[in-house]
């Protein structure tokens, strides 16, 4: 057989493992692998770019691949950008604490770290009944060790953490490790400061994300975005939050935003808020119940609009705000409660047409909540791959 260059080889494997946007084939990536050497190569430094380890048996054979000691070794603890780490002191072999730093500094070109933290083993099995339901639940903090550990690993950029358990400092106790963070998501408990006036946080983020089950308080996020005035780009929230803190962050950044997500816009102060991001390319409402108003509003800088439609929903104003847009180009449509039967789509697909607009309708929740992520925000925040499970 003719030899195809290297080069050939690994942007047909890139290409063909990434059929689904968000999602990667590991299944054809391993079958890849059995081809011949220069394939094998190829589909395990891909297959390593996104690595999940939550037991310690898998934190072990990871150990053991990516051994620094040998050319295999460093080839495969250098592949890895994506790290989805689960610690649990409940699990009897579940990822301790001391084995998830020695993870993250043995890929030493991380990028992107995800962590998702759970409660105490120990008063679990003391205080709780014999099957208990994964929610809040207590520990302490990241222990010293830990901590020190991290200080060595690698300067990720990308940081999401779910916090399963009732400490709600352990937050700032990670983000004092890396300073060159551009992208953050928590979700769980609502992260609070351990001091009533600690030192502002020094990095400079472009995209917030936040599904905590309450919002942040405004002075964790006055504290956060502290040095974050000219560079917040992207802000996405998956549950309500109050009137104030809106206020306090469109005050702040909405002159810098170019992409929000809110859960929904039904109050006329709400509205009147999100009015004042005046250079917004990107917004995503999920609920159904938006006010007119918003969309009589929109900014002319808009490209892309992503909205939910249902039976009651009044489309007109939408409908006249894609016709005399600018600069849109895509208008993302979840229909849902009968959306589908609207009977003004067809205007909108009219209006849509007419103004050479893409027009995607759509019951996947799922594509939904990615629609977002598209060109217009940068690639390091587009959604991860399926990772790989050691």
């Amino acid at each position: 057989m003719p030899h195809i260059p290297i080069e050939i080889v690994i942007s047909i494997l890139e290409i063909a493992s990434y059929q689904d946007a968000d999602v990667q084939d590991n299944h054809l990536l391993s079958n890849c692998a059995l081809v011949c050497r220069d394939w094998s190569f190829i589909s395990q430094r891909l297959l390593f770019r996104d690595v999940s380890l939550h037991t310690e048996s898998a934190f072990e054979s990871f150990q053991t691949a990516v051994n620094r000691s040998t050319p295999k070794g460093c080839m495969l603890g250098d592949a890895v950008e994506r790290l989805h780490c689960a610690v649990d002191d409940r699990q009897p072999c579940g990822l301790s604490q001391e084995a998830f730093s020695q993870a993250v500094v043995m890929c030493p070109k991380l990028a992107k770290l995800s962590l998702a933290l759970y409660g105490d083993r120990t008063q679990c099995q003391v205080d709780a009944p014999a099957v208990v339901e994964r929610s809040v639940l207590p520990t302490s903090s990241l222990d010293e060790s830990t901590l020190s550990m991290l200080r060595y690993a690698p300067r990720v950029t990308s940081l999401q953490f779910d916090n399963s358990t009732d400490n709600s400092e352990i937050l700032p106790q990670l983000l004092e490790i890396w300073p060159n963070l551009t992208a953050l998501t928590i979700s769980g408990i609502a992260p609070t400061l351990s001091s009533p006036s600690p030192a502002p946080f020094p990095c400079a983020l472009e995209k917030l994300r936040v599904n905590c089950q309450a919002s942040p308080s405004t002075g964790f996020l006055t504290w956060l975005l502290h040095n974050s005035t000219n560079t917040l780009r992207v802000l996405e929230f998956e549950r309500d939050l109050s009137v104030e803190v809106l206020e306090r962050l469109v005050a702040n950044h909405g002159a810098s935003l170019e992409s929000i997500t809110l859960p929904s816009c039904a109050s006329p102060e709400r509205a009147a808020l999100l009015a004042q991001c005046t250079q917004l390319r990107d917004m995503r409402i999920a609920s159904a119940g938006t006010l007119p108003t918003v969309y009589r509003a929109l900014p002319r800088t808009l490209e892309h609009l992503v909205i939910a439609v249902g039976k009651d929903v009044v489309l007109q104003p939408i409908v006249q705000a894609v016709k005399r847009s600018e600069a849109l180009t895509k208008v993302t449509v979840h229909v849902c409660a009968g959306g589908e039967k609207h009977p003004q789509l067809a205007a909108m697909k009219i209006a849509c047409a007419a103004k050479g607009i893409e027009l995607n309708v759509t019951k996947d929740t799922r594509m939904l909540r990615s629609a977002t992520h598209g060109s217009l925000v940068p690639a390091v925040f587009l959604p991860c791959a399926k990772p790989l499970k050691i």
